[in-house]
């Protein structure tokens, strides 16, 4: 991507935002969050070269998350 289609991506982005009330810039804020530490974590995402199986990695963490919640259940 080219730095002028990333700045015309970012103005669209906050163009988006501006629109958005306070608890759904919180919940993006939240993802965005979540972002930056998988990125501090693996580095940058680049979908173009990422080979995972999406499918896959989604199951896992969906059972990771069936899990959690059964931990939390049983206490």
């Amino acid at each position: 991507m080219s730095l002028d289609q990333r700045r015309a991506l970012v103005d669209t982005i906050a163009g988006r935002l501006s629109e958005l009330g306070v608890d759904e810039l919180r919940v993006l804020d939240r993802i965005a969050a979540r972002l930056q530490v998988g990125q501090k974590q693996y580095g940058e995402l680049r979908l173009d070269t990422d080979t995972r199986d999406w499918t896959e990695e989604a199951l896992q963490e969906a059972l990771d998350l069936s899990v959690y919640l059964a931990i939390k259940g049983a206490r």
